[in-house]
């Protein structure tokens, strides 16, 4: 039963990136972020982002600033790199 729960999470998350959405979020969009990958409402996941806050603030401030700073801003692309061109060597 297991194997198939873990099947079945996977198949709804394949496909799906966990990024930050400032545009729907309220102050870095890491909780709206977070409730678009698991398909969860907003409203339920920034609850839980209070209740963290309450219950083990350094805890939950630290996970939430990480996320906010390792999670890469929805709809935005890095740069193409050119071939060829890696750091310069000097002789």
């Amino acid at each position: 039963m297991i194997d198939s729960t873990r099947r079945g999470i996977r198949a709804i998350l394949r496909g799906r990136t966990l990024q930050r959405d400032p545009d729907r979020g309220w102050i870095l969009g890491v909780c709206a972020g977070f409730a678009e990958y698991f398909g969860l409402p907003v409203t339920l996941v920034r609850i839980l982002a209070v209740a963290g806050l309450l219950l083990l603030t350094v805890v939950t401030l630290t996970a939430y600033l990480s996320a906010a700073l390792l999670l890469p801003r929805r709809g935005f692309r890095a740069l193409p790199t050119r071939r060829g061109h890696g750091p310069r060597r000097y002789s």
